[in-house]
């Protein structure tokens, strides 16, 4: 047995240990209660002023990254696009968020 330790993972290590953890969590895990969450704001051009992205896991909804732009700040946007994040992630099972 070779243990090694790296500081740059490669996209190879990193996709072989993810298809072994996975597949020892599928007996575990319903997957069908995870997946992502997308929620975005455009303006009458199209041009998206904000968003938010987010991952199911269970009854878990993780905010990764939530954005608005300048132009579009102080007026609640940000707050309405939790909201609607938190509002989706229950209707899909989510009782707890992050």
């Amino acid at each position: 047995m070779d243990i090694q330790v790296v500081h740059n993972v490669t996209e190879y290590d990193r996709e072989e240990l993810l298809t072994g953890l996975r597949s020892y969590n599928a007996q575990f895990i319903d997957f069908s209660k995870h997946g992502q969450l997308g929620v975005y704001c455009r303006n009458e051009s199209g041009e998206m002023v904000g968003g938010l992205i987010a991952d199911r896991k269970g009854p878990w909804l993780c905010i990764d990254y939530l954005w608005v732009s300048e132009s579009a700040r102080s007026g609640g946007l940000g707050s309405k696009l939790v909201s609607m994040a938190e509002k989706e992630g229950v209707l899909k099972g989510c009782i707890h968020g992050l």
